[in-house]
């Protein structure tokens, strides 16, 4: 994945993009997070540094080697001030466990269409698992065939099937159902990667009473619900018009309340921080 802007991050200094290669982020385990920036500030940056902690801990590691990771970001930022961009926190560690790099760099980044917004996107099904669903942990083989299926079959995202059939999560992102009976669906947090995006669409759901349950729903389920959306760092909040051949009402008004009480709180964690 080659880094974008002028200059990244690694173990204490800026060094120009031109000398980075992948190599200097491989190695055997790489725990990483990745943060949107807008007008320069990382958007939700405690949760981030929280979550990359726990992955840490999660993957047998000690949690201290989070510890640089916010004055890098400062110091990246500084260096090059973006509008809107995703940068990627790497911790990689070789076979014997020991740290080989602390990498903070800016990746290509997409977000949705404000048509994609508005009319919702296509996903499908692949059946995979995480191997460590609550460690946000590099698994090249499971990216890879999301990458594909999406490819040939147009699709924005892939939500994973486990060995029972049931819907985890989607293969970059977190995924919300509304039941016909108009409460939310999504898995239980020990059975996914709890996305930072997924876990402010909770505390909205809490504060505004919207009752939420928390299972993996079976695939023959998909027919009793009337909206599904995604929740990721880019995505924010992304209604689904289309999973296979079912059909899911984009402009569900349940939805659109989550979608705009989330863009809310993004704003209010930026002009936090601005403070």
């Amino acid at each position: 994945m080659p880094a974008q802007q002028s200059h990244f991050y690694l173990n204490g200094q800026i060094h120009t993009t031109e000398t980075f290669t992948d190599s200097l982020v491989a190695g055997k385990t790489s725990v990483y997070e990745v943060i949107k920036v807008i007008n320069s500030q990382p958007v939700f940056l405690e949760q981030h540094l929280q979550r990359l902690m726990q992955s840490l801990q999660q993957a047998g590691y000690s949690h201290e080697w989070a510890q640089p990771v916010r004055q890098a970001i400062h110091s990246l930022l500084v260096q090059c001030p973006v509008q809107r961009h995703n940068i990627r926190v790497a911790i990689v560690f070789d076979a014997d466990a020991t740290p080989r790099s602390t990498a903070v760099y800016f990746i290509p980044s997409t977000y949705p269409t404000a048509e994609q917004y508005s009319q919702g996107v296509a996903v499908d099904l692949l059946t995979a698992e995480r191997t460590t669903p609550t460690a946000k942990v590099e698994q090249n083989a499971l990216r890879q065939r999301a990458n594909e299926a999406m490819a040939q079959h147009n699709l924005y995202e892939v939500l994973l099937l486990n060995r029972h059939d049931q819907i985890t999560e989607g293969s970059r992102s977190n995924v919300f159902m509304v039941h016909s009976d108009g409460h939310l669906l999504t898995a239980p947090d020990e059975a996914v990667l709890g996305g930072i995006t997924r876990d402010v669409v909770l505390s909205i759901c809490q504060s505004d009473g919207i009752g939420v349950e928390y299972r993996c729903p079976h695939r023959n389920e998909l027919a009793q619900m009337q909206a599904m959306f995604i929740t990721g760092t880019s995505p924010c909040v992304l209604p689904v018009s289309r999973c296979g051949e079912l059909r899911f009402d984009p402009n569900h008004p349940l939805v659109r309340h989550i979608a705009q009480r989330y863009a809310a709180a993004e704003t209010a964690d930026i002009q936090k921080d601005k403070q």
